[in-house]
């Protein structure tokens, strides 16, 4: 049988998206939503960390490809992440707590080698 690449590539996602996780956390960042779903766009994680709220796209590249995770954020790409934050932002708007924060776009890149993660790169505030 023939590995469904769709599918290898979601885990290999889930993957990324849990490591990107336990380092926010690490870092003092509070985990508000993950895989948020909007009409036009998706946010894999949403964190929250001193006046930010920070809707992060997770990247991840093998370290052999020569390939920087970032560059897969392109201009349409990026527009579906603001479209998705600006939906998230108006759902959450009455809440006081999500509307005293500061909304930040950020790109968690990770880096990996034979299925395991050797690096990774937390990039804030890109536009």
């Amino acid at each position: 049988m023939i590995p469904d690449r769709k599918h290898n590539r979601r885990a290999e996602g889930k993957v990324a998206e849990d490591f990107s996780e336990l380092i926010l956390i690490r870092n003092g960042y509070s985990i508000l939503c993950r895989n948020y779903t909007a009409p036009h766009g998706e946010i894999d994680l949403i964190a929250s960390k001193g006046k930010y709220i920070c809707f992060i796209e997770v990247k991840m590249r093998s370290i052999s490809s020569g390939l920087i995770p970032a560059d897969a954020v392109d201009r349409k790409k990026l527009s579906r992440i603001k479209s998705a934050t600006r939906f998230f932002l108006e759902e959450y708007r009455d809440n006081i707590y999500v509307s005293s924060l500061t909304p930040r776009i950020d790109i968690m890149e990770i880096y990996t080698s034979k299925g395991t993660v050797k690096k990774y790169n937390h990039i804030t505030g890109i536009s």
